[in-house]
């Protein structure tokens, strides 16, 4: 068996217990329930017939065609790396990930879209400063992540960079040897929570933990003292 027969097998067999002791949305029930399916005959079938009129039929089994799904995820994962090496400079790259404090993860809770497009421009900026501040212009591939291994809340974005770009006048490529990681790091975090901050005064939802700092207007002021701790 398979190491993808093996985890369908696995979920087929413990996922009403753990259904019995967990609270799952919906909606990620429904996935999980669908991938279970693929390949199955409950999806419908997929018939081919042979042209020349012999009568030869064969029918498959559609799939679910969920990047989630350990069948078509893995294919789906294929494409896209090919058509991502189609334009993507020939040249060595690194990854960077930009992490979320605990204490800020409650807002993407209240506002996902409004601190999601916050990680990424704060890390693509940072990444952009650092970048300009050594004499070139660069740029990166951000791929957002919501949970962690334990499936809980965990805003992330891995974000690969090439290791050199444009220098400033666009004439030349400038190779460039590794990225400092603290450095990047202080961008970030600045530019993270100045973001934050203009986001509440424009009068994002706030989340409840929060309320009563807002209320009393010390919010933003709560927010910079614990950027500084962390």
């Amino acid at each position: 068996m398979s190491r993808t027969h093996h985890v369908v097998e696995l979920l087929r067999k413990h996922l009403p217990d753990y259904l019995e002791e967990h609270q799952v949305e919906n909606h990620k029930i429904k996935v999980i329930e669908t991938t279970l399916m693929c390949w199955e005959h409950e999806l419908g079938w997929v018939v081919f017939g042979c042209p020349d009129g012999c009568g030869d039929i064969h029918k498959l089994a559609a799939t679910c065609k969920l990047r989630f799904c350990y069948f078509c995820g893995y294919s789906q994962q294929l494409r896209w790396l090919e058509k991502l090496g189609a334009f993507l400079p020939r040249c060595p790259y690194t990854m960077i990930t930009f992490t979320v404090p605990l204490f800020i993860r409650p807002f993407f809770r209240s506002d996902m879209k409004t601190m999601v497009d916050i990680l990424f421009s704060s890390a693509f900026g940072a990444v952009q400063t650092y970048a300009n501040r050594h004499g070139f212009y660069t740029g990166a591939l951000g791929v957002l992540q919501l949970v962690g291994s334990l499936m809980h809340l965990h805003p992330h974005v891995h974000m690969v960079v090439p290791l050199g770009g444009l220098s400033l006048d666009g004439s030349t490529w400038k190779p460039y040897s590794s990225y400092h990681a603290v450095t990047i790091s202080g961008y970030y975090t600045t530019s993270f929570i100045v973001k934050l901050k203009k986001a509440i005064q424009k009068r994002m939802p706030i989340p409840d933990e929060y309320k009563a700092l807002h209320d009393e207007g010390l919010l933003e002021k709560w927010l910079d003292d614990q950027m500084t701790y962390h």
